[in-house]
């Protein structure tokens, strides 16, 4: 983990807030950053885990893949905001198995939004943010770069690596 200062890290809370639609299922990924958000919200979560807020309520905590494509289905409006985990910039594929294909899929990649400190981005040397799925379908719909949230209406744009199958 890259540690964050505390006005980076609210910086990035905000971003997600902003992101976070009333009636949108929002799928978080693991790490730190999400328990800050969570944390703002008066939840508490899983740091490993995956969970899920609508209404600004924990409605899965430390939710398995087929639990989540199961609650993804009864949803129309569905994102998923994650942040690079793994100290390798990855997104999907290492440190967050239930953010499958299928769940990927479930959300589109177009609800996919990526959010973190300058700090962190930083700390990866310019190399890529990382996507480590076996799914050659999926990835052709993720871009060449991604938008990344530091802040309210702050984007750094940064390259994403896929893998080639």
């Amino acid at each position: 983990p890259v540690p964050a200062d505390a006005a980076q890290l609210e910086q990035v809370v905000a971003a997600a807030l902003a992101l976070m639609e009333p009636e949108t299922c929002v799928v978080f990924g693991p790490g730190s950053t999400k328990l800050a958000v969570l944390e703002r919200l008066g939840l508490v979560g899983t740091l490993v885990g995956v969970d899920v807020i609508l209404r600004g309520k924990l409605i899965a905590a430390d939710v398995a893949e087929p639990q989540l494509v199961t609650l993804l289905k009864h949803h129309d409006k569905k994102r998923i905001i994650i942040t690079p985990v793994g100290g390798q910039g990855f997104l999907f594929g290492r440190g967050n198995q239930p953010l499958s294909p299928r769940a990927i899929r479930a959300v589109g990649v177009e609800n996919v939004s990526v959010i973190a400190t300058p700090a962190k981005l930083l700390s990866l040397g310019g190399r890529p943010l990382r996507i480590d799925v076996d799914d050659a379908e999926l990835l052709r719909h993720f871009p060449l770069n991604v938008r990344v949230w530091t802040g309210p209406g702050a984007v750094q744009v940064h390259a994403l690596a896929l893998p080639v199958l």
